[in-house]
């Protein structure tokens, strides 16, 4: 016996799997500081924050044959199948520009000190992965009794 709320179906699922997030960028490298002297050197610039890794592909959907009583056709609605390819993952955020470097300190008297360095630009976020392929999901009414056979003793089908 299967008892179930008539205004909520079933739902069988062989759906697939969600895609993995794709992973975050590496930051930038932080500049080279500047040397002392006469005037103080540049700081370098920070270096380029890294791609984002892009989202996996979802599951591709599975395969259901669900074969309900024709004595029962309130079973068709009652029952929803579900075979759909799993979400796509979702993107990689980019990494951090670097940190440019410190600037290089004069040396001597009125020797000016060295421009700190750009910081680096941000990487690119990856891409969002593609949904999976929806598979197949079938319902439909039959003839139910060669699926119960072999039922074991003292259990038995009943009929509409």
């Amino acid at each position: 016996m299967v008892l179930f709320d008539p205004q909520q179906p079933i739902v069988l699922s062989a759906a697939g799997g969600a895609g993995g997030p794709g992973g975050s960028g590496g930051s930038g490298g932080r500049g080279g500081s500047g040397g002392s002297g006469w005037p103080g050197g540049n700081g370098g610039a920070g270096g380029a924050g890294g791609m984002g890794g892009n989202g996996g592909n979802g599951g591709p959907g599975g395969h259901i044959t669900l074969v309900y009583d024709e004595a029962f056709p309130e079973l068709a609605n009652a029952i929803h199948v579900d075979a759909s390819g799993g979400p796509g993952g979702s993107a990689g955020g980019a990494g951090f520009g670097g940190d440019g470097g410190s600037y290089g300190s004069g040396t001597g008297d009125g020797a000016p000190d060295g421009a700190k360095g750009a910081e680096g630009p941000d990487g690119q976020g990856g891409q969002g992965g593609v949904p999976g392929p929806d598979g197949v999901a079938v319902a439909q009414a039959g003839n139910v009794d060669l699926y119960f056979g072999d039922l074991p003793e003292g259990i038995e089908r009943i009929s509409g």
